[in-house]
This record gives C-alpha cells, structure tokens and sequence, in this order.
C-alpha cells in the first residue's frame, strides 16, 4: 500500500509542488494517512486479541473478534483510534520515503522499474540499493526504540 500510493501521490502532486524533499514529504505523508486506512482494521483487532483476559477469553479468534467489532460498533468501529495509529505511521513512513529517495538519487536509479529491465548490472544496482536501505532503515528504527524507551 505504502509504495503505490506513494508514487501515485507524488504523481497527482507534482504539478502542484515542486519536485525535491517537499514533494517528497507530502508524498510520504499522504502514503502513510492511505496505510493507515488499510492497517488500521488489522491493528484493532490484534489489539483488541491481544489485551483480552487471559482467563476471561472475550473472542475465539481473528474472525469473531471482527464480527463482535462490526455487530456492536459498526463498520466505524475498526478505524478507533485513527489519529494515535497514525501518528505512529506518519513519521515513520515520511523518514523511510525520503530516505529511500535520497539514497535512490545517491544510486543513480532514476526509475527503478526501467533500471531492472534495461541491463543485467541494474538487478545488482537494484539489489544493492534495497540492501543498503533495510540497513539504514533497520538503524533507524532501532535509533527510534532506544529513544522510546525511558528510563
């Protein structure tokens, strides 16, 4: 989800703001809100599994926990608590998009798609590009839990 709308934001975006880390920013932004939407009926029913009694089981399952959401809240009731669930992804996603862009321009790839078919040495450019983001990414998160964590 976060990919495509991405690139199908930057694109509805571009003629409106000019190309670079705004572009970027508001891109990434709008991906995130758009993943949320998505994850977030996923996320409130593992919340809710997960936070039941352990000795008072409230649902049987995945399922019966989305038709007791549906039948006592309605539809509405799998996007409670959008705005928390989104200020968890909106920064995140906005950090690993420009990222990606940043170190994708460092690369030279100018599209990727175009890169993967043109040459053989453009799999190896690609492959090392997503190698070096999942670690840059992997630190980054890894700066974000230290930081979380209080002590």
């Amino acid at each position: 989800t976060k990919m495509a709308c991405y690139d199908t934001c930057k694109q509805a975006m571009k003629p409106f703001v000019s190309d670079g880390i705004p572009l970027q920013f508001m891109s990434a932004f709008s991906a995130g809100f758009f993943m949320t939407c998505t994850v977030s009926p996923f996320d409130i029913i593992r919340t809710r599994l997960m936070n039941q009694p352990s000795d008072a089981k409230l649902y049987n399952g995945f399922g019966d926990c989305a038709l007791k959401i549906f039948k006592n809240e309605g539809p509405l009731g799998f996007w409670k608590g959008f705005i928390p669930i989104w200020s968890r992804f909106a920064p995140t996603t906005c950090l690993q998009l420009i990222i990606f862009e940043q170190l994708r321009k460092a690369v030279g790839l100018k599209s990727m798609w175009l890169m993967l078919f043109s040459e053989t040495k453009s799999i190896y450019v690609l492959y090392v590009h997503s190698v070096l983001l999942r670690e840059i990414m992997a630190t980054v998160n890894i700066s974000f839990a230290l930081n979380s964590i209080s002590l």
